[in-house]
């Protein structure tokens, strides 16, 4: 699959062609890929498509603007819209780009990329050495006691706990994680742990939402 005619592509052409596929078929794809192609791994995928950041994109737009009154989607279909994303049109790149341009447009692509450069076992482990295992030095003015069960509604190993799990399932599993296997033997060791109906409250309350329709927002004008 090459380049969409070597021409570049506008944001509403690229919105467009994501709206013609009903999120219910689209985002199921792009969390197979996102398992499949999780860090660096992305290097092996299809023409050099499916990078984390394409795929969040994609993602954004289907939840933001598409309805379920669309098109079924198949993988051609998301290769083909992450290479029209790959040629989105920037205006701090072209035209009458300076220095300042340049500047904004390094400082984006880094939000959007570097991210996925940071392996994920040391930055959850880092949240307990920072937070939970360091000493200040002097008092905190946040950090008192219990401040984990006010804001997390669990304790910070339980928290980041559910967080490996989730995204160990995510990767193991092409992209889902099935509260139903709390229940199964497998997964008695790690609820010895931390409890299924902890690991499902956290999961509702900071990992999953529901996207109502009237929620969507309409998609940009032409």
């Amino acid at each position: 699959m090459g380049r969409t005619s070597g021409r570049v592509v506008s944001d509403q052409e690229y919105t467009a062609r994501v709206r013609r596929h009903r999120p219910s078929a689209l985002l199921p794809l792009i969390a197979g890929a996102s398992a499949k192609y999780h860090l660096d791994t992305w290097w092996k995928s299809p023409y050099r498509k499916y990078t984390p950041w394409s795929l969040a994109d994609v993602a954004r737009v289907s939840l933001s603007y598409g309805n379920e009154h669309r098109q079924d989607a198949a993988e051609a279909d998301l290769l083909r819209i992450l290479d029209m994303y790959s040629q989105l049109d920037d205006h701090f790149v072209r035209g009458d780009a300076d220095l300042g341009s340049l500047e904004r447009f390094l400082l984006r692509t880094s939000g959007e990329q570097f991210l996925y450069q940071e392996p994920p076992y040391p930055e959850l482990a880092r949240s307990a050495a920072m937070l939970a295992q360091t000493t200040a030095g002097r008092p905190a003015r946040c950090l008192r006691p219990g401040w984990e069960e006010d804001l997390l509604g669990t304790s910070l190993s339980h928290y980041v706990g559910t967080a490996l799990l989730l995204w160990t399932s995510a990767v193991q599993f092409g992209g889902w994680f099935d509260p139903v296997c709390l229940d199964t033997a497998g997964m008695a060791p790690v609820c010895d742990i931390i409890p299924a109906e902890t690991i499902t409250s956290v999961t509702e309350a900071h990992f999953a939402t529901d996207t109502p329709p009237s929620a969507r927002r309409t998609p940009p004008p032409a």
